[in-house]
């Protein structure tokens, strides 16, 4: 048997175990579409979508393409007829995977339409009827965004705290409880917002907590903003005392982990004069965060405290360290500024001037005339 016709066996075979769907005509029309839609012949695409919507023999393939013809409506500008399409979606029978995107879509339309009592009464209905569904979220965030047009962050705080009890066990349960948090700091109550924040991180932990990152740093914001650097420490403390480590950029590493660990050092140098436990922070952050973009940062900021501190065999070894693992990293054209005798290799470019600046004013010394 030739390699060609095993090949077309082969194909035989997995169209046959995928099911009538495969290589009919949906996909003809699917593709058709798509090279219209490409094109720019957005007419032309939602009559081959409405074809594959005909031939379509699965509900999520239904349902794909009633998607796309009402998407080829709303581009050519004809917003009545796409709208109409996206609710003929949200109410099919049987209902499809597609049902609460295409109701979200629906009711943004009415809102470009200047209907915007009856599409945010809409979305706030979508998101209370399918609060466990993805497209939930996004219908809440509009509804917010334009609680807050109305009447600003107090009108949104009252809505948020009015509305919360009926998602109460749902997946949007945590995205009320952070966002009233959030509601709360907007308002300018800090200190309830702190505790909320607090007592959300907590009651959501990593790794399931989607907030807990955002509500632990938002939380030590708070103590900077009161004068508390030392409870700001403590809390990015306990958020960083989960971090796991990975060979894998970000698989483990929350968001604001960095920007965390980097406060931590910058709370310890600028608030309370402890050099030493700044030293430890910044190298803390270079050691751990393996996949941080400003670990280079970190050993030249370490550099920097142990210069100014006397320690000059400690500079000198951290220069040397940048130099090895981020050769390409700006600062190894300014190591021999705070090391003379560093094993550096050769620079065609000098140490740029705005960290020249850093060094003079670390070292207390005036700018040049």
């Amino acid at each position: 048997m030739s390699r060609g016709v095993a090949l077309a066996v082969v194909i035989a075979l997995f169209g046959a175990a995928c099911g009538p769907a495969w290589g009919d005509a949906y996909l003809d029309s699917m593709a058709a579409g798509q090279r219209a839609y490409h094109a720019g012949r957005y007419t032309e695409a939602e009559t081959e979508y409405q074809k594959a919507v005909l031939a379509a023999r699965r509900l999520k393939d239904r349902d794909e393409a009633m998607l796309l013809v009402a998407r080829m409506q709303e581009r050519a500008g004809r917003l009545e007829e796409a709208r109409v399409s996206y609710e003929a979606i949200a109410v099919a029978k049987p209902p499809g995977p597609r049902k609460v995107r295409a109701a979200v879509a629906a009711a943004q339309i009415l809102i470009e339409q200047g209907r915007d009592n009856e599409g945010y009464a809409r979305l706030l209905d979508i998101a209370k009827k399918d609060p466990n569904h993805g497209d939930a979220r996004t219908a809440m965030l509009r509804v917010i965004e334009n609680e807050r047009d109305l009447g600003g962050d107090e009108r949104v705080l009252a809505f948020l705290i009015r509305e919360q009890p009926i998602f109460r066990g749902t997946e949007l349960a945590i995205f009320f409880d952070y966002h009233i948090a959030k509601g709360f700091a907007d308002t300018g109550k800090v200190e309830k917002a702190r505790d909320l924040f607090v007592a959300h991180a907590r009651a959501n932990p990593y790794p399931y907590g989607e907030f807990t990152d955002d509500a632990f740093m938002r939380a030590a914001d708070i103590e900077v903003e009161l004068g508390h650097p030392k409870e700001a420490i403590k809390l990015i403390d306990e958020m960083l005392s989960v971090l796991e480590v990975s060979g894998i950029p970000g698989s483990y590493t929350r968001p604001r982990f960095p920007e965390g660990a980097w406060k931590r050092a910058e709370i310890y140098r600028d608030k309370l004069n402890d050099n030493a436990s700044a030293r430890r922070a910044f190298h803390w952050f270079y050691k751990n965060l393996k996949f941080a973009i400003k670990r280079d940062d970190a050993l030249w900021e370490e550099a920097l405290l142990a210069s100014k501190d006397g320690d000059a065999s400690n500079a000198c070894h951290l220069v040397e360290t940048l130099a090895d693992d981020f050769p390409q990293s700006r600062y190894v054209r300014c190591g021999h500024e705070l090391c003379k005798t560093a094993d550096l290799p050769k620079q065609e470019r000098e140490c740029p001037e705005y960290i020249l600046r850093g060094i003079r004013q670390m070292r207390g010394e005036p700018e040049p005339e």
